[in-house]
């Protein structure tokens, strides 16, 4: 037969042989330690066990748990290593107080076998290291034994038993050198796994926002879409609230565009966002994500992330994503939200973009045609006119007698003067030659003269460093634009003087048309 000490090393091996089949046979990370958790509960005997993971935020939450109540988890599950004081954030820092050490081992784990005792005997300044919630649940035996890959400790195994004595030196020698570093590689592997997981699960919504912004759908269309596909996303599949806020023609405001089941006060509330009072204005203003509770209101406040959506460091606006009270704030989650406002963010741009081709586009059409039938109607109304004259005078001189025929001959000589004038100056409203052959100055002074000659309007013409010699298409677009300009002066300012200034730099040429008109 087997003796005591037999049975218990085939103890441990069953242990070990048991957490590799986990290891290698289970799916997903909370199957794993779940079923860890078990079989070690079995094979030590023991009321609760629990592990503890170290998070992005400093925390050190219970991954998985077993046999504790849901009022100790709830009390106990986001401890800080930052803000809270206890033995298991110490081990998972490394960082012994003197009231630990007689509790110690070698490998860094925390035992008593008798807490009601151990807690009796510290001065009241040392109690304070501790929180005392085991004790208080009547747990007189703990363990807290350190989740190690590669000599950087992952978190903590937690165990419990309302029994004193529960464990041995043995006992937490092998959860040290055996246990912890199975659970551990389990640890990051799977947390490699669901990162990878995580990726792969951005890169798909992000290709299919950026896809579908590519068929012809409205801006609003592209937020809806986007809000959509963000309760598609894993971790806020459960979430209800959400919303999109624009930065548009109110300045120092952003505005609420599309928004997920947010309640009719929501709405109202919500409609406009001052950029220096709310959270949401805040994450704009200092272009950075923001996880809090909204104290706009306490009747409606709400935990929540406010992602700035930003290009090319300007605010375009803010994804709002509501969350529930019991939600903690997560490093994968942030990845993801920023690389969704990101990626919106380059369509919004790209949308606004191609409206404003579209409007300058459409205007240009509507110039063009208007342009067109300026012509058409001079053509018809003058020019076609005096054609229509030429040829009835012509017409009659050829069936004239010959005295008669002279003064109509003439007349029509009169007319054809008249027709080249009115060629002339259509070619010149059009285009004048001299901008192509003596350039812009000459061509400026000559249109300031015809606006003298034909309107009374007095030019006052400043300009500097205008001699050299502009590319043609910069020249076109300064005489069109001054051109347009007086035309517009003449039309609607009501007045008979205006200020024509223009002058070169290294880069530019600037140009300013003034006048005291009616606008």
């Amino acid at each position: 037969m087997l003796n005591d000490k037999s049975l218990y090393l085939n103890g441990q091996s069953d242990l070990v042989t048991d957490l590799l089949t986990l290891f290698l046979t289970t799916s997903t990370r909370k199957e794993f330690l779940d079923r860890c958790l078990e079989r070690i509960k079995i094979w030590a005997g023991l009321r609760g066990a629990g592990i503890r993971v170290l998070d992005s935020q400093s925390n050190i939450p219970y991954i998985a748990e077993s046999g504790f109540s849901a009022e100790f988890i709830e009390s106990e599950k986001w401890l800080s290593t930052i803000t809270d004081q206890c033995t298991c954030i110490r081990v998972v820092q490394g960082k012994a107080e003197p009231p630990d050490i007689s509790q110690m081992t070698p490998g860094g784990s925390f035992w008593c076998n008798n807490t009601q005792t151990f807690v009796a005997s510290l001065r009241e300044s040392e109690g304070v290291l501790f929180r005392g919630v085991c004790v208080d649940k009547g747990y007189s035996s703990v363990a807290v034994v350190p989740i190690v890959y590669r000599k950087q400790i992952l978190g903590v195994l937690h165990l419990v038993d309302t029994r004193p004595d529960a464990f041995t030196s043995s006992q937490l020698a092998f959860l040290e050198s055996s246990v912890a570093y199975i659970i551990g590689e389990g640890i990051y592997r799977y947390g490699i796994e669901e990162k990878l997981e995580q990726n792969l699960e951005t890169q798909t919504i992000l290709a299919t926002l950026l896809k579908n912004s590519l068929e012809d759908l409205t801006l609003e269309d592209i937020l809806n879409l986007t809000l959509d596909l963000v309760h598609v996303y894993k971790p806020f599949r459960q979430l209800r609230k959400s919303a999109i806020f624009l930065n548009e023609n109110e300045p120092g405001k952003l505005i609420l565009k599309v928004s997920r089941n947010l309640s009719q006060t929501e709405l109202e509330r919500c409609a406009s966002i001052v950029l220096d009072e709310c959270v949401c204005g805040k994450a704009a203003l200092q272009q950075e994500l923001i996880y809090c509770t909204c104290n706009k209101d306490p009747q409606y406040s709400i935990r929540h992330y406010s992602v700035p959506i930003l290009y090319q460091k300007k605010i375009v606006g803010v994804i709002r994503i509501y969350l529930p009270d019991n939600h903690r704030r997560d490093e994968n989650e942030e990845q993801f939200l920023n690389a969704l406002a990101n990626t919106l963010a380059g369509i919004i741009w790209r949308k606004h973009s191609e409206n404003t081709l579209r409007s300058l586009s459409l205007r240009m059409v509507r110039l063009q045609e208007e342009e067109r039938r300026g012509i058409a109607l001079e053509l018809h109304d003058q020019i076609g006119q005096l054609l229509t004259g030429l040829k009835l005078m012509i017409g009659q001189a050829v069936r004239s007698k010959e005295m008669e025929q002279l003064d109509l001959l003439q007349e029509s000589q009169n007319t054809v003067t008249d027709l080249i004038v009115k060629v002339r100056e259509m070619s010149l409203n059009l285009r004048p030659s001299m901008l192509d052959d003596l350039g812009l100055l000459p061509a400026l002074i000559w249109h300031f003269q015809r606006c003298k000659n034909q309107a009374n309007l007095n030019v006052d013409f400043r300009h500097s460093d205008l001699s050299a010699g502009l590319p043609k298409d910069v020249a076109i677009a300064a005489y069109r634009i001054v051109q347009e300009a007086l035309t517009n002066v003449i039309r609607y300012a009501g007045v008979k003087d205006v200020v024509v200034d223009i002058w070169t730099d290294s880069e530019w040429l600037n140009l300013r048309v003034d006048d005291r008109g009616k606008g």
